[in-house]
């Protein structure tokens, strides 16, 4: 399965490195973490997509993207 998500995570991290954190549902999540959240398709790497998701609708059609 091509994940675009994934995908961008996976070169964020090799730009930049993983010491990200993430916070769904007031928990906090490092970047392995949701890394493998989403690898997994669990329901936090599921809420993680619709959220980046509705960021990008939302930035695009706010600045009619």
């Amino acid at each position: 399965m091509n994940d675009p998500v994934l995908s961008a995570m996976e070169y964020i991290v090799s730009e930049y490195g993983d010491q990200g954190v993430f916070t769904i549902d007031e928990n906090e999540y490092t970047t392995p973490d949701m890394m493998n959240h989403l690898r997994n398709n669990t329901d936090i790497g599921f809420k993680f997509r619709t959220l980046i998701n509705e960021m990008i609708l939302t930035y695009l059609m706010k600045f009619k993207g």
